[in-house]
């Protein structure tokens, strides 16, 4: 123990100088450039995505069917699986004809060969059951955490110029 305490001090007392003279730096970068550029990120993605899913919900679109032609399984991290659905999406009226798109389905298992409605709300990457599906409250969850996180730092800029403005 008193080798792996010896061989530490060292490294120790170099964390501490690198704290003294560039923690305050790095905590700056951090916290008034990292998490606002994160919260912009998160912010575009989520407003990017959340249209298309609104527009699910509210009915909005080009209505059609889909039909299923395969099916892909995705492993998760946590060890869980999730089976996505993908098929050619027509218009009721043929104007529109999307082939091999993800039908963004959270319901019951679906076989390939099946037929089912569909609205094509201009996803890039898929269609919409009829009636939209839950990914609304993800979206949603996704823009109101980065609206929260650009308020907070607006507020704290807010006070900190007010308090260096009334400190002279």
């Amino acid at each position: 123990m008193r080798i792996l305490r010896r061989l530490a001090e060292p490294i120790e007392r170099w964390d501490a100088r690198f704290d003294e003279k560039y923690g305050s730096q790095i905590e700056f970068v951090q916290s008034w450039v990292g998490i606002p550029a994160l919260a912009v990120v998160v912010l575009l993605v989520g407003l990017l995505d959340a249209g298309p899913t609104y527009r699910a919900l509210w009915d909005q679109g080009t209505h059609g069917t889909v039909t299923i032609t395969r099916t892909e399984k995705i492993s998760h991290w946590r060890g869980g699986q999730t089976l996505d659905f993908y098929g050619n999406f027509k218009s009721n009226d043929g104007d529109v004809f999307r082939p091999d798109i993800r039908f963004m389905y959270d319901g019951v298992r679906l076989d390939v060969g099946d037929v089912v409605q569909a609205i094509d709300t201009g996803h890039d990457s898929g269609v919409y059951p009829i009636g939209g599906n839950r990914a609304w409250i993800s979206d949603t969850l996704w823009v109101a955490g980065a609206l929260v996180a650009l308020g907070y730092k607006a507020n704290r800029l807010r006070l900190n110029i007010r308090r260096r403005r009334h400190s002279y």
